[in-house]
């Protein structure tokens, strides 16, 4: 995470790639609900966007990553 993402929001829930490449996490405002899932190159580098989604901190769960390391998985709550 960087510096510049802090002062957009709230960044949490880091995530580790398979490889430890790569690192997710999420950026968001916890009393909206509205995240952006985010990429970032564990050596540093540019945060990338991935997605944006209504949710919460869970989104990414404890192991979101596939076996490869290509694809992540998390979870989008949308209200009714």
């Amino acid at each position: 995470m960087c510096s510049s993402d802090l002062a957009k929001g709230h960044a949490s829930t880091p995530r580790r790639s398979p490889d430890g490449l790569t690192i997710a996490y999420l950026l968001g405002a916890p009393r909206d609900g509205d995240y952006t899932l985010m990429s970032i190159p564990a050596g540093g580098g540019e945060p990338r966007e991935l997605a944006r989604f209504h949710g919460g901190d869970e989104a990414l769960g404890s192991s979101p990553w596939s076996g490869d390391g290509k694809r992540l998985v998390f979870v989008s709550l949308e209200a009714d």
